[in-house]
């Protein structure tokens, strides 16, 4: 399991983890996103630590993505993609083209590399 854990960060909030996300982690993440949701600062994701992540956790952080985006929220990654989450994103055929940028702004997954 993933170590999963949220840093305060003047007007920001840094969710940070370590190991790789997989679907015993994908109740935790929701819920640390959802507390997120209920806070005042924008919301960084941290997968610099993160090894690989599997399909239920991208479901979770891409349906994150299109519910900060309608309550008018920032959400990105801050930092890099790690190669193991490059390969992860790329085994199920995700791809940035795929998600409805009209409705909720550029994929969450190019959002990596440029908050650092």
């Amino acid at each position: 399991m993933a170590k999963i854990d949220m840093i305060d960060n003047d007007n920001t909030r840094i969710l940070r983890v370590e190991g790789a996300l997989s679907i015993q982690d994908a109740s935790v993440l929701r819920g640390c996103l959802l507390e997120a949701l209920d806070s005042p600062e924008s919301l960084l994701l941290d997968l610099t630590g993160a090894g690989a992540i599997d399909l239920a956790c991208i479901q979770v952080l891409c349906s994150a993505h299109k519910t900060f985006s309608k309550a008018r929220k920032s959400i990105g990654i801050t930092g890099n993609l790690p190669e193991g989450i490059m390969r992860s994103l790329s085994s199920v055929a995700l791809v940035p083209d795929a998600c409805d940028s009209e409705s909720h702004g550029p994929c969450l997954w190019t959002t990596g590399g440029k908050n650092e």
